[in-house]
Formats: structure tokens, C-alpha cells, sequence
């Protein structure tokens, strides 16, 4: 039998493989450190014949281009391409109080022939909901910060309960990429729902939707290298990441204003009823219903949104994987998670 002798690398080629590898680490470190400087919005609120006071980005492989310029002192109109655009549309960071200027003008207007008032009305307490995220995971000791979430909950709650068309419209907005802050506003909309769901107080649902809401606060201490790494992390990396949880209740036990009662959906969102869960193990009847609807609502929206390193899943993809994996989730919330997720026009 002929024996095949690999063939050794010389230096150079060798030298080249770990250029590469080198020159794509840098690129992956340098877009999530520019990612910061950006902040993506919801379309649906720029509409025809009204003026923007500030630039529009697109995100292009690891790149931010320009798609508009504009100023304060300088607003321009939105073309009908620029409408039309499909992926994800972005602000500077530093924009965002000029932004925030401009969705408080859209109030009693709707120009949009393709988007109904029950869905601007979803986009723009959406958009609220996302900025006051934001910035309490800058600046998580603020206490007025805290007080701004009480209030977008209520909105949220009492909104939904009022018309339940206004959760599908709030889950029917997605990103085309994975932020923190809209990770937490979804996790909150869809927590809400399935609180009402189940059938639970309101007064629980109030405290399941701020709850869910900050549930991932303790992801302001990951470093950005861990945090928005691509692959699988080490170990050490791993136990870091996990740490957000008991980080997380650290920081909101320091605020008076925040419930209590809420605690359990920061500090067990990734507990699993078949102990598999962190930080503590918890099985079964140890996990409070917070915690059991966090666990499945924010598997559910990571399942469904995409990074960088991985396409989003259907609704119905995301729901076979937790049904496969049913043993680590309550079974009646699950099929009324199922329910109610079936409720979404596809």
C-alpha cells in the first residue's frame, strides 16, 4: 500500500495563516468597539415628508457606512430608496438625543401609508423602552433611570392588557442584529404577555415585566471581549459571563425603588428545572414563576434573533427546541407560550 507523506508548511506559509487569523481577531475586536458608537432604530418611525435632524448608518460585514447625512442645523428628507432599505438602520450613539427629539414630534402624526397607528404607536414605546435600556446599562446606579423603567413597564402593562393586538405588534419588531438593551425590551414584551397569559395579578405582571426587563443589568460589568466574543467561550470566559447574574442582583438590591418581588427574574432566568441551570443548580418547585417565564421567554427571543456568528430561527424553529428540550422549562407555561407565540401572523 503507498503511504502518503503530509507535506509541511513552510515558514511563510505559516507566517501568512497567522497573519490572518491575527489581521480577522482585530477586525471581529474593532467592529464590537465601533458597534458601541452605534445604535440601531426602528425604521417603521421614519416616514415620508418628514425631515431627520441626524445621520443614518448601515451595517455592511463588519463595516458602518453612511446612508444619510444630516443635521441639526441641517435636516434632510428621506428618500423613497432609503424607506425601502430592508436590513438594519443605525444612529451614532451620540445622536440619540436628536433622535429622541424627533420620535416625540411623531406623536398625533402618521405619514407612513405602510405602517397602521397600532403599529407606530408599538414602535415608538418600543423605541422609548430601548433608550431608557441603554441607558441604564451606562449607568446602572442611576436612580432616575430606575424610576424611568417603572414607568415604560406600566405603559407597557397596562397598554397590553388594554389590547392585546399591541403585544404582537411590540414582538413583531425585530432587530436585524443582537443589542442588549432590545434583547431586554423584547424579553420584557414577551414576559408581559405570558404573565397575562397565565393569568397572573396584575401586580405581578408589573413586577414579571421590570423583572424581565433588566433581567441581563448584570451584562454592564462582562468585558466587551467576552461579551461579544464569536464562538465558544473557555472556561474561565464562561464563568465570567455567568456571573452577570449574581452582578445583575447586586446592582438592583441597591435601588429602593426597585420590587423586590422582581428580584427572581434577574437572579434565575437561567435557572432550569432539571438543575442544569446556573448560578445556584435550582430544580423545580426552587424556581419562582419569574423565574420560569424568563427562562423560557429569554431562551425564545435569543433563539429568534440574529448575531453575527449565527442566523435568526423561525418562531416555529425556536419553539421545537424548547419543546425538545422541555425537561428544563414548566410545562404549562410552555404550551402557553406556544399558544400565544401562534397567535403571530406569519
Amino acid at each position: 500500500m503507498k503511504k502518503y507523506i503530509p507535506i509541511e508548511k513552510d515558514s511563510l506559509q505559516l507566517s501568512r495563516e497567522k497573519e490572518f487569523v491575527h489581521s480577522k481577531s482585530q477586525r471581529l475586536k474593532d467592529f464590537y468597539h465601533d458597534k458601541e458608537k452605534y445604535y440601531s432604530i426602528d425604521k417603521n418611525l421614519l416616514l415620508p415628508d418628514v425631515d431627520i435632524i441626524f445621520s443614518l448608518f448601515i451595517q455592511k460585514s463588519l463595516e458602518f457606512e453612511p446612508l444619510l447625512l444630516a443635521l441639526e442645523n441641517l435636516p434632510v428628507g428621506l428618500t423613497p430608496e432609503i424607506l425601502g432599505y430592508e436590513g438594519n438602520i443605525l444612529i451614532k450613539s451620540s445622536d440619540i438625543p436628536l433622535y429622541e427629539k424627533y420620535i416625540k414630534s411623531l406623536n398625533g402624526q402618521n405619514n407612513n401609508p405602510n405602517i397602521t397607528s397600532d403599529n407606530k404607536n408599538a414602535s415608538l414605546m418600543k423605541e422609548k423602552s430601548k433608550i431608557i435600556v441603554k441607558d441604564m446599562l451606562e449607568d446602572p446606579t442611576n436612580t432616575q433611570n430606575i424610576k424611568k423603567c417603572g414607568e415604560v413597564i406600566e405603559e407597557m402593562v397596562y397598554s397590553i392588557l388594554n389590547k392585546k393586538e399591541l403585544f404582537y405588534n411590540l414582538i413583531s419588531i425585530k432587530s436585524h442584529d443582537f443589542y442588549t438593551y432590545i434583547h431586554s425590551v423584547n424579553v420584557a414584551v414577551l414576559s408581559i404577555g405570558l404573565g397575562i397569559a397565565a393569568h397572573l395579578s396584575n401586580e405581578d405582571i408589573y413586577n414579571i415585566g421590570i423583572g424581565a426587563l433588566l433581567h441581563d443589568i448584570g451584562k454592564c460589568t462582562v468585558p466587551p471581549e467576552i461579551l461579544n466574543k464569536i464562538g465558544k467561550l473557555t472556561s474561565t470566559e464562561y464563568k465570567i459571563m455567568k456571573n452577570h447574574v449574581i452582578e445583575g442582583e447586586k446592582i438592583l438590591k441597591k435601588h429602593p425603588n426597585f420590587p423586590e418581588a422582581a428580584l427572581t427574574a434577574i437572579t434565575q432566568h437561567h435557572e432550569r428545572l432539571s438543575g442544569k441551570g446556573y448560578p445556584l443548580n435550582l430544580t423545580g418547585a426552587n424556581i419562582s414563576v419569574f423565574g420560569k417565564i424568563t427562562a423560557v421567554t429569554d431562551c425564545y427571543d435569543s433563539l429568534t434573533t440574529p448575531r453575527l456568528d449565527k442566523p435568526a430561527l423561525t418562531p416555529f424553529e425556536a419553539l421545537s427546541i424548547l419543546v425538545h428540550e422541555c425537561e428544563h422549562y414548566d410545562s404549562d407555561l410552555l404550551k402557553t407560550f406556544i399558544k400565544l407565540i401562534g397567535g403571530i401572523q406569519q
